[in-house]
């Protein structure tokens, strides 16, 4: 939890990238040692689409309905100050 991607400003997106179809249904954001509560508004992206899968504040466990896709992206939407993701998890749920 000590090593992180921050974006650089309060804003930014991070993405996961596969190689074929994957199902997802859950991904949980920990943000990093010393920032947790940065992170106060996102959205879930399927980048092959474009939809938004859902939208919401704070980092943790974020559900939605389970979707094959090759990237996912967490876009952070709003922030105090700038926030640090120290782990970005993926869930077939």
């Amino acid at each position: 939890m000590s090593t992180y991607w921050s974006p650089a400003g309060p804003t930014g997106s991070l993405s996961i990238k596969w190689g074929s179809s994957t199902a997802v249904s859950k991904i949980n954001i920990r943000e990093a040692s010393g920032s947790a509560g940065s992170i106060k508004s996102w959205r879930v992206v399927n980048a092959d689409t474009g939809a938004v899968l859902t939208s919401g504040s704070g980092a943790g466990v974020i559900t939605f309905p389970r979707t094959s896709l090759h990237k996912i992206t967490f876009e952070i939407t709003g922030s105090t100050g700038t926030p640090k993701v120290a782990e970005y998890e993926t869930y077939a749920g």
